[in-house]
Protein backbone atom coordinates (compact mmCIF):
# COMPACT_ATOMS: atom_id res chain seq x y z
CA UNK A 1 0.00 0.00 0.00
CA UNK A 2 1.55 3.53 -1.01
CA UNK A 3 1.70 5.99 1.84
CA UNK A 4 -0.16 9.30 1.51
CA UNK A 5 1.11 12.51 1.41
CA UNK A 6 0.16 13.36 4.87
CA UNK A 7 1.98 10.13 6.05
CA UNK A 8 5.10 10.88 3.87
CA UNK A 9 5.61 14.28 5.07
CA UNK A 10 5.24 12.82 9.07
CA UNK A 11 8.23 10.66 8.00
CA UNK A 12 9.95 13.75 6.46
CA UNK A 13 9.41 15.89 9.77
CA UNK A 14 10.12 12.38 11.76
CA UNK A 15 13.51 12.41 10.33
CA UNK A 16 14.47 16.04 10.48
CA UNK A 17 13.75 15.61 14.16
CA UNK A 18 15.61 12.70 14.61
CA UNK A 19 18.75 14.37 13.17
CA UNK A 20 18.01 18.14 14.81
CA UNK A 21 19.72 17.21 17.77
CA UNK A 22 22.62 14.39 16.07
CA UNK A 23 26.28 14.67 16.98
CA UNK A 24 26.74 12.02 14.23
CA UNK A 25 25.11 10.12 11.27
CA UNK A 26 25.95 7.19 8.91
CA UNK A 27 24.68 5.71 6.50
CA UNK A 28 24.82 1.80 6.01
CA UNK A 29 24.24 -0.93 3.27
CA UNK A 30 22.42 -3.54 4.75
CA UNK A 31 21.27 -5.84 1.44
CA UNK A 32 21.43 -9.55 2.68
CA UNK A 33 21.68 -9.18 6.23
CA UNK A 34 20.01 -11.60 8.22
CA UNK A 35 17.30 -10.47 11.04
CA UNK A 36 20.19 -12.10 13.89
CA UNK A 37 22.41 -9.39 12.82
CA UNK A 38 20.66 -6.44 12.38
CA UNK A 39 19.31 -7.43 16.26
CA UNK A 40 22.44 -7.93 17.50
CA UNK A 41 24.25 -4.35 15.76
CA UNK A 42 20.47 -2.77 17.25
CA UNK A 43 21.03 -4.35 20.70
CA UNK A 44 24.47 -2.83 20.93
CA UNK A 45 23.96 0.31 19.53
CA UNK A 46 21.18 0.96 21.66
CA UNK A 47 23.20 0.12 24.57
CA UNK A 48 25.82 2.97 23.19
CA UNK A 49 22.83 5.67 23.06
CA UNK A 50 22.76 5.42 19.54
CA UNK A 51 20.15 3.85 17.45
CA UNK A 52 19.91 2.44 13.78
CA UNK A 53 16.61 2.35 11.16
CA UNK A 54 15.77 1.75 7.83
CA UNK A 55 15.09 5.35 5.53
CA UNK A 56 12.88 5.58 2.66
CA UNK A 57 15.55 7.43 0.58
CA UNK A 58 13.28 10.10 -1.09
CA UNK A 59 11.97 10.74 1.82
CA UNK A 60 14.98 11.19 3.73
CA UNK A 61 16.68 13.15 0.80
CA UNK A 62 13.64 15.90 1.06
CA UNK A 63 14.45 15.96 5.03
CA UNK A 64 18.05 16.51 4.86
CA UNK A 65 17.77 19.59 3.33
CA UNK A 66 18.84 21.67 4.86
CA UNK A 67 20.46 20.96 7.63
CA UNK A 68 24.24 20.05 8.55
CA UNK A 69 23.52 16.44 7.26
CA UNK A 70 22.52 17.28 3.70
CA UNK A 71 25.76 15.71 2.39
CA UNK A 72 24.07 12.38 3.25
CA UNK A 73 21.66 12.96 0.48
CA UNK A 74 24.19 12.47 -2.14
CA UNK A 75 24.57 8.99 -0.83
CA UNK A 76 21.18 7.76 -0.81
CA UNK A 77 20.50 4.85 -3.43
CA UNK A 78 19.37 1.07 -2.55
CA UNK A 79 18.37 0.03 0.74
CA UNK A 80 20.38 1.90 3.59
CA UNK A 81 20.11 1.83 7.62
CA UNK A 82 21.06 5.04 9.14
CA UNK A 83 22.99 5.18 12.30
CA UNK A 84 22.62 8.00 14.89
CA UNK A 85 23.84 9.29 18.04
CA UNK A 86 22.88 12.09 20.19
CA UNK A 87 25.67 11.84 22.40
CA UNK A 88 29.02 9.96 21.54
CA UNK A 89 30.04 10.43 18.55
CA UNK A 90 33.08 7.80 18.76
CA UNK A 91 30.43 5.22 20.65
CA UNK A 92 28.12 4.20 17.28
CA UNK A 93 31.17 3.71 15.06
CA UNK A 94 33.19 1.81 17.73
CA UNK A 95 29.70 -0.88 17.67
CA UNK A 96 29.89 -0.77 13.89
CA UNK A 97 33.60 -0.86 12.89
CA UNK A 98 33.72 -4.82 13.75
CA UNK A 99 30.27 -5.14 12.19
CA UNK A 100 32.14 -3.36 8.79
CA UNK A 101 35.19 -5.53 9.07
CA UNK A 102 33.90 -9.07 9.11
CA UNK A 103 35.04 -11.06 5.87
CA UNK A 104 31.57 -11.65 4.01
CA UNK A 105 29.50 -9.29 5.86
CA UNK A 106 26.62 -7.93 4.17
CA UNK A 107 26.96 -4.54 6.38
CA UNK A 108 28.82 -1.84 4.22
CA UNK A 109 29.53 1.99 5.38
CA UNK A 110 28.27 4.41 2.43
CA UNK A 111 29.38 7.28 4.15
CA UNK A 112 29.30 9.07 7.97
CA UNK A 113 28.78 12.93 8.76
CA UNK A 114 29.39 14.41 12.09
CA UNK A 115 28.11 17.72 13.45
CA UNK A 116 31.75 19.07 13.53
CA UNK A 117 32.89 18.04 10.23
CA UNK A 118 31.28 19.85 7.24
CA UNK A 119 32.53 16.97 5.16
CA UNK A 120 31.61 13.68 5.13
CA UNK A 121 34.02 11.47 6.86
CA UNK A 122 35.98 8.19 4.79
CA UNK A 123 36.31 4.89 5.15
CA UNK A 124 39.90 5.31 6.74
CA UNK A 125 38.62 8.46 8.74
CA UNK A 126 35.68 6.53 10.07
CA UNK A 127 38.37 3.52 10.91
CA UNK A 128 40.50 6.15 12.50
CA UNK A 129 37.29 7.74 14.25
CA UNK A 130 36.12 3.86 15.86
CA UNK A 131 39.11 3.34 16.64
CA UNK A 132 39.58 6.34 19.08
CA UNK A 133 39.45 5.63 22.87
CA UNK A 134 35.65 6.54 24.07
CA UNK A 135 35.04 10.07 26.25
CA UNK A 136 34.97 8.38 29.03
CA UNK A 137 38.35 7.07 28.88
CA UNK A 138 39.46 10.41 27.52
CA UNK A 139 38.50 11.74 30.88
CA UNK A 140 40.17 9.34 33.18
CA UNK A 141 43.05 9.38 31.28
CA UNK A 142 42.86 13.07 31.32
CA UNK A 143 41.88 13.54 35.34
CA UNK A 144 44.92 10.77 35.75
CA UNK A 145 47.25 12.99 34.01
CA UNK A 146 46.46 15.75 36.38
CA UNK A 147 46.40 13.94 39.63
CA UNK A 148 49.74 12.24 39.10
CA UNK A 149 51.80 15.35 39.83
CA UNK A 150 49.92 15.53 43.00
CA UNK A 151 50.99 11.75 43.93
CA UNK A 152 54.31 12.66 43.54
CA UNK A 153 54.53 14.97 45.79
Amino acid sequence: MALTRVQKEAMVEKYRSSLKDCRVAFLMEYSGAKIPQTDEIRKKLRENASKISVVKNRLFKRAVQGTHFEKLGAHMQGPLALVTSTQDVVAPAKVVYPFLKKEGTPFKLRTAVTFESPEPLTQEQFSILAQLPSRDQLVAKMLGSMMAPLRNV
